[in-house]
């Protein structure tokens, strides 16, 4: 646990720090933390919906919104 502690604080900073610099991956985490707080009430009233879903969901928005980074840096160069 103290491990795990430690990990998290060193790569705080630096997630921190990359989703200050992306305005649009700012709003994929908070729309990730608003799905998850969701599905947690939905859980709290026994209604169970399948995970996958929403990390098949999050996992292909970042995807893009990655790819689209890229592009727009290689842009940027050329």
């Amino acid at each position: 646990i103290v491990l795990s502690v430690i990990v998290m604080m060193f790569f705080s900073k630096i997630v921190g720090d990359f989703i200050e610099r992306y305005y649009r991956i700012k709003t994929l985490a908070f729309v990730f933390l608003l799905v998850v707080g969701v599905i947690l009430f939905l859980e709290g009233l026994h209604l169970h919906i399948n995970k996958n879903y929403l990390y098949a969901g999050i996992g292909f928005a970042l995807l893009i919104e990655c790819l689209n980074i890229f592009i727009e840096k290689k842009m940027k160069k050329s």
